[in-house]
Order: C-alpha cells, then structure tokens, then sequence
C-alpha cells in the first residue's frame, strides 16, 4: 500500500493511479482509512493506493537462475575484468580489459555504479555517477507483526529519494528504511570503505552541489545500530 497522510498528497496519489492503470497493473484499488486499517491495522493515513500485485522476490537466486539459464545457451561470463578501453576497427568492437581483450560485433554497456567510466571510453557523457547508500533497521521479531506486507510512503517528486519505507521480506523479516547517505565509495558495502577517486570524482562533479542543495543531502557519516543494503 502507498499511504497518504494528509490531504496534500492525494494529487500525487492519484497521479500513482492513472499511472499505474496506464501500464496494466491489475487489481488496482484506491482505499480509505478503515479499509487501510484492515490490511495494515498499525497503519494510518486519510487515502491509500493498495496494489495487491506487488510482491518480494529474492534476487539472489533470479540472477543465479538466468545465470544458469544463460550459460545453457552457451553464454561465457567473466568475472573481475575491468574494462579499460573500447576501440572499434572494421566493424567489430575490441574491450580491453586487465584480463585481456574480448572482441564482439556489438557491446551493450550493463555496467551499473561504473557505468558513466565505462561510457567515457567512447564517448563523452553529461552525467557522473553521484553514489548514495541506504541503511535500513530491521524489526525485532516482536515488531514484525506490525507490518503484513509492503507500506510506501507517496513519493515527493521534488527529492530523487523513494522514502522510507516498511518491507516484509521473503524470510519473514521487515526491514524499515532506507535512508539516503553520501558513499564514500561507489562499491562500498560498509561504512567505513573510503575510495578517494569515487570521493573526489563526487564533489568535483558539477552537478553535485545543486543535488545537495535541491534535495538536502546528508554528507557522509557514520551511524550504529543499522543494516545497510549498500550504494545506489
């Protein structure tokens, strides 16, 4: 369910609707405080859009499974090769890497937290990877029956952040969160992972300071007492 808690978000709200009929999502429904108390007794809110089709899924093992599904089909996957060049000669596109070259006649470039470094070695992109992280608290098991399902707050269009948010999650725990954190390391998977070229690419980055100004961006900190899922 997408909760509003006052009047002022039903615009936004109903904006979520229109979407999301546009793009088939079944069994949409726009429901009001007791019906929100029925499928979320602990939740409160005046207008709520519930989306019964949503769900948890873990990721882990659909990514091993198209992996496998992949490889059947006689796909080669290589681990740990950074890519350092791309050059393109008679048709076919030669990937440099630390592990050697791979030649193909087309590259999708897929290469997520690196991918505007990537981008840079045939093009000359606009944009830079400005890398945040989310830490969420999970619920003691006596909390856990608070929340039955999936609880979103409706979004603000004016911050590039979802919000926090409830998620009851495949192995029965429910994380609240994220928040929204400066990395300090584009894959930095714990707090205190420090890359000084991913810190120095962010605040020399153009576009950094009116992101911080626009959306009130907390600096990089380090916090206890919380579960983090990593950069995004």
């Amino acid at each position: 369910m997408i909760i509003a808690v006052d009047r002022s978000e039903l615009g936004r709200l109903a904006d979520l609707e229109q979407r999301g009929r546009a793009n088939g999502v079944q069994g949409l429904q726009m429901i009001g405080p007791d019906e929100i108390a029925e499928y979320e007794p602990h939740a409160v809110g005046v207008q709520a859009l519930r989306v019964p089709a949503t769900g948890i899924i873990d990721y882990g093992e659909v990514v091993d499974a198209l992996v496998a599904d992949l490889r059947g089909k006689g796909v080669e996957f290589r681990y740990d090769h950074q890519v350092r060049s791309l050059r393109e000669v008679d048709n076919l596109v030669t990937v440099g890497s630390d592990h050697g070259d791979v030649v193909g006649r087309r590259v999708i470039s897929c290469a997520g937290l690196q991918s505007d470094r990537v981008a840079r070695l045939d093009t000359d992109p606009d944009v830079a990877i400005v890398p945040f992280r989310g830490d969420y608290y999970t619920l003691t098991a006596e909390a856990r029956p608070l929340c039955q399902g999936l609880i979103y707050p409706v979004p603000d269009p004016a911050l590039p952040f979802l919000g926090v948010h409830f998620t009851r999650r495949v192995d029965g725990n429910v994380w609240a969160g994220p928040n929204a954190v400066l990395a300090t390391a584009r894959e930095g998977y714990r707090r205190r992972d420090v890359d000084l070229r991913d810190l120095l690419e962010t605040v020399r980055y153009p576009g950094f300071p009116r992101l911080a100004r626009s959306s009130g961006a907390p600096a990089p900190r380090r916090s206890g007492g919380t579960r983090s899922s990593g950069p995004t």
